[in-house]
């Protein structure tokens, strides 16, 4: 068995932890947004939760169009890409929700809203790949299910077929066993005769 560390140097390994996960977090943080701004982002977010899309989309838009936004404009990117990828979304575009979330990358990247932003991209790319190679395989399933009707359909056909060469077959044999049978009879009859 290994020898188990330390205190002193666990200690050591939660700093380090500690370091490097505040590291990841940028220093601009939603909390620290003047407090108008941060009551204008919750009312944001609350009409998202509430599915008033059109509003939220009016008002980010106006956000951006303004220099004197008390919302910063890395928040009202953000609201936009969230407003046009929600799913509950009637008016829902993926491709404008990837621009902004993109807008949002190349303007502000070091907003903590850019780390947000990347994941979404990331989603809403994954489900575009997703979507397309679902449309591919409904499209060769479209074509196989065509193909496949087309079997059965000359199945068929070629059963058809044989059920009349079968007929056909019977009739034959039932005219060469009348014919038979007609020979017979004239043998007898021959037979009848030469005698």
């Amino acid at each position: 068995m290994g020898r188990k560390p330390p205190r002193e140097r666990k200690h050591v390994y939660l700093c380090l932890a500690g370091l490097i996960f505040s590291a990841c977090v940028t220093t601009q943080q939603p909390h620290e947004m003047p407090p108008k701004a941060r009551a204008d982002t919750l009312v944001g977010e609350q009409s998202l939760a509430l599915g008033d899309f059109e509003d939220v989309i009016s008002e980010s838009q106006r956000v951006l169009s303004s220099e004197e936004s008390r919302v910063p404009s890395d928040v009202a990117l953000f609201t936009l890409g969230v407003a046009y990828a929600h799913p509950q979304n009637p008016a829902k575009n993926s491709v404008e929700a990837m621009r902004f979330f993109s807008r949002l990358i190349n303007e502000y990247p070091h907003s903590p809203w850019s780390i947000h932003a990347r994941i979404w991209l990331a989603l809403l790319k994954e489900q575009e790949t997703l979507a397309e190679s679902n449309t591919k395989l409904q499209e060769e399933n479209t074509a196989l299910d065509r193909f496949n009707k087309k079997l059965k359909d000359e199945q068929e056909s070629s059963t058809q077929a044989q059920k009349k060469l079968r007929d056909e077959n019977d009739n034959l044999q039932q005219v060469i066993k009348k014919m038979k049978q007609v020979d017979i009879e004239i043998e007898e009859k021959k037979r009848e005769k030469a005698r």
